[in-house]
């Protein structure tokens, strides 16, 4: 990746146990929470269906070397398997027929639901994101310098923005499945969004130490979580800059001092 910093906003909110949690866990054992798809605040995200229209040569090539890879004819000869598909074919199977797309869309929902994805922006002083993402402007943002956690921040992919859904097909695109994660519609591209995506399921990973650089707290978060704010930091081995954002005077905008 060619980024450097990003940043990630939060909420805290001083008298929610399971919040406060959230906070220690980042500045206390340096874990990031990752999300399923469907806890995300756009409903169009990862909902990207392909096409599975296709040449009756090439459904016929795909379904066979699937079912020799798979389970679901162990040890079967080619004759049944050529049979097999041939009768798929026979089917209509590769006419973008509605029973295939609602299995596939099944099927998609469970396997991305399987997956943890934690995002990332390239700014810190967006006001709709501090707005969104941060409780309005009361929570904090997070700046991390993605060279000292190479290790965590390589796996790094940035959001591909569209005015359109992609369009996509099945058989012939070798990176459908990145492509439904990584596109969103461009009505979200002022959040200049990364990913980083665990395949192990939705829940915490740590992230590399040195790589919380500073933390930029909301221009309207109360003193209170202030203390909270710096009194973690100050508990952390490395040094993390406390930054402040502030409402400009004479524009809509933020200045990080």
């Amino acid at each position: 990746m060619n980024v450097q910093p990003l940043f990630k906003y939060r909420s805290i909110n001083s008298d929610d146990p399971e919040s406060l949690k959230l906070v220690e866990q980042i500045f206390l054992h340096n874990e990031l929470y990752f999300s399923p798809p469907s806890k995300f605040n756009d409903p169009f995200d990862c909902k990207t269906l392909p096409f599975f229209k296709t040449s009756e040569d090439i459904f016929k090539k795909h379904l066979v070397e699937r079912i020799k890879v798979g389970r679901n004819f162990p040890d079967a000869p080619d004759n049944i398997i050529e049979a097999f598909a041939d009768k798929m074919v026979a089917e209509g199977m590769h006419e973008n027929k509605a029973e295939v797309i609602l299995a596939f869309k099944s099927s998609l929902e469970k396997t991305l639901e399987g997956v943890g994805i934690c995002c990332f922006s390239e700014k810190k002083d967006d006001i709709l994101m501090w707005s969104h993402y941060a409780n309005g402007h009361t929570g904090f943002c997070l700046e991390f310098d993605v060279i000292s956690g190479n290790s965590f921040f390589s796996r790094a992919i940035d959001v591909s923005y569209q005015e359109a859904y992609p369009s996509l097909n099945f058989y012939e695109d070798k990176k459908w499945m990145q492509t439904i994660i990584f596109t969103k519609s461009n009505r979200w591209e002022y959040e200049a969004e990364w990913r980083i995506l665990k395949y192990d399921g939705p829940g915490v990973e740590k992230f590399p130490e040195a790589s919380l650089s500073s933390v930029i707290l909301g221009c309207r978060m109360q003193e209170k979580e202030k203390n909270i704010i710096r009194n973690l930091v100050s508990k952390r081995r490395g040094k993390v800059q406390i930054k402040e954002a502030r409402i400009k005077e004479y524009e809509f905008g933020l200045e990080i001092i």
